[in-house]
């Protein structure tokens, strides 16, 4: 039996895996090495993953993380498992994840569109080439906490609607000095932005959102997938805002001249089907 897990800002999904099956499946909240310490992550594993979980003698264990292609998160993570688990630690990237969750062997460019963006060009084996995700003030365009800034920085402006402005006010309660403490003051105000697309996510039957939605998504397009334009590979998106956006991305997409192989909520299905067929992978 081998744990997999796919970790990202809000959630991460775990499956205790056999040859055949999903035998245990639980979501937790999200684990990020790059902004969270040994620490807090250790914390979280263990008041969050269900009991049954550590009961468990699991061969490997398959760890996919936000910032896991940096060699300093994949430690601090791994010396976090290894505690819990005691058992051989594997950790990688959540886009080498959804590569293999989306592409299992064959080649293709991936690209996770959620809370965060990236994107990468996966020859079957390895991530051979990605564009760096800046986060929500340097880079992440598509993603739902860049809407989220966007849409700060409209109503600041004055740029966004007045009845969605008055609304989002009403329901939040916010000042403009509360929008600069949230945003400059506070350790992580990625969740800020969450929320604030998710307030976005209930407008979809308003103009302004659906053209606010498509420029980011077009962000995307142009600042990322166009460093792929030389490869004839499909492209397939993967993550929860995908699904929600996935019209917006088809007709973007579309418009930039490009085709989308498939949008799909999670790799997670793909990915446990991954490590079945390579057991020692």
């Amino acid at each position: 039996m081998i744990l997999i897990a796919d970790g990202g800002v809000a959630k991460t999904s775990w499956s205790a895996v056999d040859d055949t099956a999903t035998l245990y499946h639980a979501n937790t909240d999200g684990i990020n090495p790059f902004v969270q310490t040994r620490r807090e992550i250790s914390r979280s594993i263990r008041l969050k993953l269900p009991k049954i979980f550590f009961e468990k003698k699991f061969k490997h264990v398959y760890f996919y993380g936000e910032d896991c292609h940096e060699r300093e998160c994949k430690k601090l993570l791994g010396d976090a498992l290894v505690a819990h688990f005691k058992t051989p630690i594997h950790v990688e990237s959540n886009l080498l994840g959804a590569a293999r969750g989306l592409f299992q062997d064959k080649k293709g460019i991936i690209c996770i569109i959620d809370t965060t963006s990236f994107s990468g060009y996966y020859d079957g084996k390895i991530i051979d080439k990605y564009v760096l995700h800046g986060g929500f003030i340097l880079g992440d365009d598509g993603s739902s906490v860049v809407l989220g800034r966007m849409f700060i920085s409209d109503l600041i402006k004055g740029w966004a609607p007045k009845d969605l402005t008055t609304e989002f006010i009403e329901k939040f309660g916010i000042t403009y000095k509360d929008i600069f403490q949230e945003i400059y003051s506070r350790p992580n105000p990625t969740y800020s932005m969450i929320s604030i697309a998710a307030f976005l996510n209930d407008h979809m039957d308003n103009e302004y959102v659906i053209n606010l939605i498509k420029n980011n998504i077009r962000n995307f397009f142009r600042r990322d997938i166009i460093q792929y334009k030389n490869l004839s590979v499909p492209i397939r998106i993967t993550g929860k805002e995908a699904m929600i956006y996935a019209k917006q991305i088809q007709e973007v997409a579309k418009e930039e001249g490009y085709t989308i192989d498939s949008i799909t909520e999670s790799p997670d299905e793909g990915l446990v089907k991954y490590h079945q067929n390579h057991p020692e992978k």
